[in-house]
């Protein structure tokens, strides 16, 4: 079972593990699922609840936790978009917690991830299969940093994205999904799960841990706060 919104890749992701996607609907004022819909949406084959952290916005998990622990259900927190510091890791009860840190997250380190494994069994199966991964070479994460570096300034530069729409309309493509399939890490469907199944090179580990090092709260809170508009 997911929550209802999220990118198609997820579903993909599941699926090519021969695993059915079952959605659960949100409560649209708390992003949240209720656990009516999650009762519903849970049949006997259900094995695990993966709930998604909507743009950051965390909400209570501890009835739902209750529920899966009496149904024998793994509830996993998709906590991609809600890395706030170290030192919060997720709810104590959920079996694991997923943090991504890649070129469209608001603290990246343009690739990697955290996973906070509380099933010591599950940790050593994930473990087993993670050291069968071939390495991400360095060239392959120096080209990627240049690529996001690269859209990076076409998007945010006035002059740059100017052109950039110009030969879009010359050239008949679409300028933001030029963009957002260069800044975002997925892959074509041909080699869908091939893309993912890496172990990080070392400059990539080396960056993620400088920046989660180097984590400075309140310069992190000042660049994501919101502009607060007065009602007219």
């Amino acid at each position: 079972m997911m929550t209802s919104i999220n990118i198609p890749d997820m579903m993909q992701i599941v699926k090519e593990h021969g695993l059915v996607p079952v959605p659960v609907d949100i409560n649209v004022e708390t992003t949240a699922p209720t656990l009516d819909d999650i009762k519903a949406a849970a049949t006997s084959k259900a094995k695990v609840l993966i709930v998604s952290y909507l743009y950051g916005i965390v909400y209570p998990v501890e009835e739902i936790a209750g529920f899966c622990e009496e149904r024998g259900i793994l509830l996993v927190e998709d906590a991609a978009e809600s890395y706030y510091g170290n030192d919060y890791n997720g709810s104590p009860r959920a079996v694991m917690t997923l943090f991504s840190f890649g070129s469209i997250k608001r603290y990246t380190s343009f690739g990697g991830a955290l996973a906070f494994v509380r099933d010591s069994k599950i940790y050593e199966k994930m473990a087993s299969v993670h050291t069968s991964f071939k390495v991400q070479t360095r060239r392959e994460f120096c080209k990627k940093l240049v690529r996001s570096f690269g859209v990076g300034i076409l998007l945010n530069s006035t002059k740059a994205n100017y052109i950039l729409r110009r030969l879009s309309h010359l050239f008949n493509f679409d300028h933001k999904e030029f963009g957002v399939r260069n800044l975002r890490g997925f892959a074509p469907a041909n080699d869908f799960l091939e893309k993912f199944n890496k172990q990080p090179s070392v400059s990539l580990v080396a960056f993620l841990y400088d920046r989660l090092k180097k984590f400075d709260p309140a310069s992190f809170k000042a660049t994501n706060k919101k502009i607060s508009v007065p009602p007219l």
